[in-house]
């Protein structure tokens, strides 16, 4: 069984979806992400996309430690989230950037709304930041090993802006 975590909008195909909001189409489960209804160890993969920057801190642990359980052996999670590192750094940099499905914007202003969400709804905030390094010491606090930056291909980003994680339950 694979599942996605804060499946929003665009649940992907494939996978059992769960979100916090109850008028999703397509999502089979309204939970929390740090409380699945799965058993131990009977989920093969754990996807989420841009869902971990909308919680606190504490609850973004928490919401790990639960896909590790969740997770059996040889279990797989993908974790997508902004790189606060390439945030920090856009709103460092003069100039517009490019934003698909946006007109022209400022790097500052973009960067913003990488740091605190686009605000689009009421739980488009975001509550926390990663980059690679505290996102890799929070999977390996709870066990996850062989924590790697996946490589982003899509022309149409900016990869620097993005971060990209896989890791394993052992």
């Amino acid at each position: 069984m694979k599942v996605e975590v804060g499946a929003g909008n665009h649940p992907k195909e494939g996978y059992i979806h769960c979100d916090i909001r109850p008028d999703l189409p397509d999502v089979e489960y309204t939970c929390n992400a740090w409380e699945l209804p799965f058993g131990d160890g009977t989920v093969e993969e754990v996807y989420t996309y841009h869902m971990l920057e909308h919680v606190t801190e504490f609850d973004g642990q928490r919401s790990i430690r639960e896909w590790f359980r969740v997770l059996q052996s040889g279990g797989r999670v993908e974790i997508h989230v902004p790189d606060l590192d390439g945030h920090v750094r856009q709103y460092l940099a003069s100039g517009n950037t490019r934003v698909i499905g946006h007109t022209h914007i400022t790097n500052r202003r973009h960067a913003l709304q990488g740091f605190y969400g686009w605000q689009v709804y009421p739980e488009d905030v975001h509550k926390w930041g990663y980059n690679f390094e505290t996102l890799s010491e929070a999977l390996a606090a709870v066990g996850f090993q062989r924590i790697r930056r996946l490589e982003i291909t899509d022309p149409q980003v900016d990869a620097s802006l993005l971060l990209d994680v896989e890791a394993f339950k052992s």
